[in-house]
C-alpha cells in the first residue's frame, strides 16, 4: 500500500522538484521510503511513497525496474496471487532479487506484456508502467476500484497521482476550474462519481480499465483506454453459469471454500495484521475465517460512541469474545468527533460527504496503533444483497411490474413537479417517498430506461443549489447488467457506483491518512466475485432478510443470536451534532456573505436547506452536510502543498 505519482509527455526541466512536491504531499500513504526516477530526456518521471508490507528490505523499494530494464513501475496495492504467478514465471526462467509482489508484476510484464499481465492479477492496485521499447506509458486500476488514480493533462503532459493533493491540483501554477456539475452530483450522491472529479480538468481512471499513452503522440488524450474487466460483462458471464438446481448446502460449501482461501491469502504480510470488527455479518465472518486459519489470536478493533443510541461496540465485543480474538475497543466522545469534523476535507482531497467517514477514520487510527494491515468486510452488501433497499424492492417487484410501460414517462414528468413531489413527501414521508422513486428508477431499466432519473433528485434540488450547473446532469454509463432481476440490477449499480465512489474512497482515504493498509476480501478478490454471482439468487436474500448465505456461513462459527439484529450501518448522530455542538461551524459554512462571495451556490436555496435541516428534518440535514463538506473543502483547497501536508499530519496525530 503506497502513494504513486508521475508525469509523461513534454520534457520537464523542473521534473525533480515537481515530483518531490507531489510525492511529499502523499507522505501519509507511505512513510517508510520514498523514491523518484526521471528519464534522461526528462520526458518521463515516476515517484513513490512506500508503506512496507511485503519484503521490508530495500529490494521492495520503488520506482522499480524490470530485470531487462525495459519496464519501470510505480505501484500501489497488493497482489494476492503473486506467489502463484512467481512460481509460474520461475518455470519460464525468471529470477527474482527479492520477495515483493511488485517484482513479480514486472516479470509478468516481461513475459506477457502489460495488458495481459494486468488481467492475471488478483488484488487491489493502481499503477503506472513505462515501456522503454514501445516508448509508452500504461495506467491501470483494480477491478472494482479499491485503489485510486487521478490524472490530468497540463501543458501537453500527462500527470497522475494517488490523491487529489493541493500539489497535484496546482500544477502549472494555478488551480483548475471547479466543476459546477460535479458539485451538483456531490449534493445528490454525497460524493463525486467517477470519472469526474471536483475539477473540470482532473479525471479518475475508472475501475477495471487500462489506459495507454504513447510518447510519439502529441494529443492530450490516451491512445486507448479500455476495460480489461467490465463488471456488467463479468456478471452476465457468471449468471450464465448459475446452476439453478444448486442446493443451499452446496452453495454454502462452494462459498466456504472460496472465502477460506481468500482470507488466508489476504493474511500474507511481513508486518502485524488485524481486522475491523463492527459486530455485523460481513466483518464478523471475515474475522471468523481469520481466526480459524490462524495459529495466533487475531487482533480486532472497534469503536463506539458515548451516545448510546449510536453505540454498537457491545455487539462487536460479544462476537470477539465468542471467537477469542484479542479485541481493542475505543469509545469516541462527541468532543473528539467534533474536533475532527471541520478537518475531514484535508484528508479526502476533494469534497466527500458520507458522514461514516468519521468513525472510519477513528477505527483506522485505533488499529494503526497496533497493526499495519487490517482486513474489512466491505463489499459484502453489494455482492450478497445485504442492503435494506434490495429487500424492499424485492417485496414490491411484482406490483411494480404491473405499471404499464406507457405510463412511465408521465410518472417521470409528475415526479419532477415540485408541488407534486412536496405533496407526496408530505403524504408518504421521506423514507417511503425515496423507496417509491428508487423503485420507479429501477423499473425504468425494464421499460427502455425512460428518463426517470431526475426524479431521484427530489425536485432537482441538487442542481438548483448550484449556480450554472447542467439541468438533469446524469451519471449514467453505457454498460448495463443483463439480468432481468431488478435487485440484481441494483446490485450491479452499487458495485459500479456506490461501492467504488463512496465506500472504497471512504476507507482508502481514512486508513491511508494514518498509514494503515486495509484489505477487503469481498471486494478485491475476483474469486469471491465469481462465487457470489454463480450462486443462485434465492440463496442470497428473501423478502425480509438479506445475505442469507453469509448468515449461514457465520452460524458455523457463532450463534445466530449474536448477529440477528436490524442492519444499521456506521452511523453518527449527525442531525444532533449539526443542531448542537457543530452549529457554529455549520452557520459559518453557509453564511450568506460567504455563499454570495464564492459564487458557486444559490444563496436563497442554501438558506432554505439550512432552515429545514436545523428545524430537525433528516432529509435536508443530509443535503446540508454535503454543502458544509463542499464549503469546508473549498476553504482548504487554496492552501499551499506544504500546508496540506501539515494539515494531514495534524489530523493523523
Amino acid at each position: 500500500m503506497c502513494g504513486i505519482c508521475g508525469f509523461v509527455g513534454k520534457p520537464q526541466p523542473d521534473g525533480l522538484p515537481i515530483l518531490r512536491g507531489l510525492n511529499d504531499a502523499q507522505t501519509h500513504r507511505g512513510p517508510d521510503a520514498a523514491g523518484v526516477w526521471i528519464s534522461s530526456d526528462k520526458r518521463v518521471g515516476f515517484a513513490h511513497r512506500r508503506l512496507s508490507i511485503i519484503d521490508l528490505t530495500s529490494a521492495g523499494n520503488q520506482p522499480m525496474f524490470s530485470a531487462s530494464g525495459r519496464y519501470v513501475i510505480t505501484f500501489n496495492g497488493e497482489i494476492y496471487n503473486f506467489r502463484e504467478l512467481r512460481a509460474i514465471l520461475s518455470q519460464y526462467g525468471h529470477r527474482f532479487r527479492g520477495t515483493s509482489d511488485t517484482e513479480v508484476l514486472l516479470a509478468a510484464c516481461e513475459e506477457w506484456g502489460v495488458t495481459a499481465a494486468v488481467s492475471k492479477l488478483n488484488g487491489m492496485f493502481a499503477a503506472a508502467v513505462w515501456d522503454d521499447i514501445e516508448r509508452s506509458a500504461y495506467l491501470f486500476r483494480d477491478r472494482l476500484g479499491l485503489k485510486p488514480l487521478y490524472y490530468r493533462w497540463s501543458s501537453g503532459t500527462l500527470f497522475f497521482s494517488s490523491e487529489m493533493t493541493s500539489a497535484f491540483a496546482q500544477l502549472s501554477g494555478s488551480t483548475p476550474s471547479i466543476s459546477r456539475d460535479a458539485i451538483a452530483l456531490l449534493f445528490r450522491h454525497g460524493y463525486v462519481p467517477g470519472p469526474r472529479s471536483i475539477y473540470e480538468t482532473v479525471r479518475k481512471l475508472l475501475p477495471g480499465t487500462i489506459a495507454k499513452y504513447s510518447m510519439e503522440r502529441t494529443a492530450t488524450e490516451f491512445d486507448s483506454c479500455s476495460y480489461y474487466w467490465e463488471t456488467s460483462r463479468e456478471i452476465d458471464n457468471r449468471l450464465a453459469l448459475v446452476d439453478r438446481a444448486m442446493t443451499e448446502q452446496e452453495s454454502l460449501e462452494f462459498l466456504d471454500s472460496v472465502l477460506r482461501d481468500s482470507v488466508r491469502d489476504h493474511m500474507v504480510a511481513d508486518v502485524p495484521l488485524g481486522a475491523f470488527l463492527s459486530g455485523g455479518i460481513d466483518s464478523s465472518l471475515i474475522v471468523a475465517y481469520m481466526q480459524s486459519v490462524s495459529n495466533a489470536q487475531v487482533r480486532t478493533f472497534t469503536i463506539g460512541f458515548d451516545n448510546q443510541a449510536f453505540n454498537e461496540a457491545r455487539y462487536a465485543r460479544r462476537v470477539a469474545e465468542h471467537l477469542g480474538t484479542a479485541h481493542t475497543e475505543l469509545t469516541v466522545s462527541e468532543e473528539d468527533a467534533l474536533q475532527l469534523v471541520p478537518r475531514m476535507a484535508q484528508i479526502y482531497g476533494e469534497p466527500f460527504a458520507d458522514s461514516s467517514q468519521i468513525p472510519t477514520y477513528f477505527v483506522s487510527r485505533l488499529a494503526r496503533d497496533h497493526v499495519t494491515v487490517a482486513l474489512s468486510g466491505d463489499g459484502g452488501d453489494e455482492l450478497f444483497a445485504g442492503y435494506n433497499m434490495y429487500r424492499q424492492l424485492r417485496r414490491h417487484q411484482h406490483r411494480l411490474g404491473l405499471i404499464p410501460e406507457n405510463l412511465i414517462p408521465s410518472l417521470s414528468i409528475v415526479l419532477r413537479s415540485g408541488s407534486i413531489s412536496r405533496m407526496l413527501r408530505t403524504i408518504l414521508g421521506d423514507r417511503n417517498f425515496s423507496r417509491a422513486l428508487t423503485a420507479l428508477k429501477l423499473l425504468s431499466f425494464e421499460h427502455n430506461r425512460q428518463l426517470i432519473a431526475p426524479a431521484m433528485g427530489h425536485l432537482a434540488i441538487y442542481e438548483q443549489l448550484v449556480e450554472g450547473s447542467t439541468p438533469g446532469i446524469s451519471t449514467t454509463v453505457s454498460h448495463r447488467c443483463g439480468s432481468t432481476n431488478l435487485v440484481e440490477q441494483l446490485m450491479y449499480e452499487d458495485l459500479t457506483g456506490y461501492l467504488p465512489d463512496d465506500i472504497l474512497v471512504k476507507v482508502d482515504r481514512a486508513s491511508m491518512a494514518v498509514s494503515l493498509e486495509v484489505r477487503a476480501p469481498f471486494a478485491d478478490d475476483y474469486r469471491v466475485f465469481d462465487a457470489a454471482w454463480r450462486i443462485p439468487f434465492v440463496h442470497k436474500t428473501t423478502d425480509f432478510q438479506g445475505k442469507m448465505i453469509l448468515r449461514g456461513l457465520l452460524q458455523r462459527f457463532i450463534p445466530a443470536e449474536l448477529i440477528d439484529r436490524p442492519k444499521t450501518g456506521f452511523a453518527i448522530p449527525l442531525l444532533q451534532w449539526m443542531r448542537g455542538a457543530l452549529r457554529e461551524w455549520v452557520e459559518d459554512c453557509v453564511s450568506p456573505h460567504r455563499i454570495r462571495h464564492e459564487g458557486f451556490l444559490a444563496e436563497s436555496r442554501v438558506q432554505m436547506v439550512r432552515q429545514r435541516a436545523l428545524a430537525g428534518d433528516p432529509y435536508w440535514a443530509t443535503i446540508l452536510w454535503s454543502i458544509c463538506q463542499f464549503e469546508s473543502w473549498l476553504a482548504s483547497s487554496h492552501s499551499s502543498p506544504d500546508k496540506h501536508i501539515a494539515s494531514v499530519a495534524q489530523v493523523s496525530a
